[in-house]
C-alpha cells in the first residue's frame, strides 16, 4: 500500500485504481465551448452571458474583430493605424485560408481524442473533418 493517509481506509485493489483517477482528474483538459443544442436549452441571460464572447459574422469579420483585439491587448494600438490593420488582416485571403487550415486541424485532432465521437454515428463530420483537401 502507498504512503497516502487513505490508502489504508479502502481495500488494497482499490488504491491503483482511485491513484489513477485522481491523477486524470489533475489533468482535466479546459472546458471545450458549448454546442448551440446546449446553449438553446439554458435560460436566456445566461445563454446571453456565455455567447457574448463567441465570435459573430463571416470569417473576414470574425479576425478583423480578433485583430483588433489583440492589438488593442497589446497596448500597440497607438503604434500603428488600428483600423487599416484589422481591415487588411480581415481581407487576407492568405490569413482566412490558415484560420481555416488550423480550425480544421484542431476539430481533427478534437475528434480524434474525443472517446464519444464515432464516425459511424456522424458520418458527415468524419467525412468533412478527415478529408485533407
Amino acid at each position: 500500500i502507498g504512503s497516502e493517509s487513505w490508502h489504508g481506509q479502502v481495500p488494497e485493489d482499490w488504491v491503483p485504481i482511485i491513484a489513477r483517477d485522481a491523477q486524470k482528474q489533475r489533468r482535466q483538459n479546459p472546458q471545450g465551448p458549448f454546442s448551440d443544442a446546449y446553449l438553446s436549452g439554458m435560460p436566456s441571460k445566461r445563454r446571453k452571458i456565455v455567447t457574448s464572447s463567441k465570435p459573430q459574422g463571416s470569417l473576414p469579420q470574425v479576425i478583423t474583430e480578433s485583430v483588433r483585439q489583440a492589438v488593442t491587448a497589446t497596448g500597440l494600438s497607438t503604434v500603428a493605424p488600428l483600423e487599416s490593420v484589422a481591415q487588411a488582416a480581415g481581407a487576407s485571403l492568405e490569413i482566412q485560408t490558415a484560420y481555416r487550415s488550423l480550425l480544421r486541424t484542431n476539430v481533427q485532432a478534437n475528434l480524434r481524442d474525443n472517446e464519444d465521437f464515432t464516425p459511424e454515428r456522424f458520418p458527415n463530420a468524419a467525412n468533412y473533418f478527415n478529408n485533407t483537401s
